[in-house]
């Protein structure tokens, strides 16, 4: 009984095997070489590659256009050759080959998830240390511009203390001697000075605490003297010795003033 079952396979396979050389074959064949050329003409229009990728895929299609059409003896078989044990065990052996490209395809799909995770965690390590040397930067400079305000800070304490000089000297003497226009306008290079420094300070983002006739301020204040006034109520700075400065939150310099008792 099965006998006749292999050996209708076994005509079955050779009917297959010549229809298969003298029709599938052939269409396959010239399908192939019609889209290859056109796959290729819109590659070349529409994706350009590079001058070694296009020589190295001429070389290739010159080695496949020299091969020789005819099946080579190891790859030939005869009708005869053809049963269902044959056919069986070329396709055990695919779903081996199979078997073993879907290990090696999980195996390289698991690197690459690796590779993956290694190079996301080096990108946020990179993006971290992109803030966090922004916000180096950004401390050293607000530290490089306090230290150097700091600095020359005396130099508008000097003009202040100079432009109180003269005006004390100018309300003294206006009573008694006429005052020349010259020395007016010393006070007002004082003043003009002073005005200039503060409107530097202020694009800088340092501001000049308010003082006098304003309460007193723990926070931005210094008292260094106080005085007893009539009618003045306890607590408000009737003078300042020396002008505080802030930046937002941060006190650049504490006001020196007098408090009223």
């Amino acid at each position: 009984m099965f006998s006749w079952l292999f050996k209708l396979f076994a005509i079955m396979g050779r009917v297959f095997n010549w229809f298969d050389y003298r029709f599938i074959y052939p269409v396959l064949k010239w399908c192939y070489n019609f889209f290859s050329r056109q796959i290729d003409k819109r590659m070349r229009k529409y994706d350009p590659i590079n001058d070694w990728k296009e020589n190295i895929y001429r070389d290739f299609k010159l080695w496949i256009d020299d091969l020789s059409i005819d099946i080579p003896p190891a790859m030939a078989s005869s009708m005869d050759s053809c049963d269902l044990f044959t056919v069986l065990s070329e396709f055990t052996s695919l779903r081996q080959e199979i078997k073993f490209q879907n290990r090696e395809q999980n195996k390289l799909n698991k690197h690459l998830q690796l590779f993956s995770d290694k190079f996301q965690n080096v990108i946020d390590i990179l993006n971290q240390s992109h803030k966090d040397i922004g916000t180096l930067e950004e401390r050293i400079r607000l530290t490089t511009e306090k230290k150097t305000i700091l600095l020359v800070l005396p130099i508008r304490d000097a003009l202040v203390r100079g432009y109180y000089a003269t005006t004390d000297m100018l309300r003294k003497f206006n009573a008694y001697v006429y005052v020349s226009d010259e020395l007016k306008g010393i006070v007002d290079g004082y003043e003009m000075a002073i005005r200039r420094f503060d409107q530097a300070l202020v694009q800088i983002g340092i501001n000049r605490v308010k003082t006098l006739n304003y309460p007193f301020d723990p926070k931005t204040m210094k008292a260094v003297g106080a005085q007893s006034i009539q009618d003045m109520e306890a607590g408000m700075v009737i003078e300042e010795y020396a002008s505080g400065f802030v930046r937002g939150e941060e006190i650049i310099r504490y006001a020196e003033v007098v408090v009223s008792e």
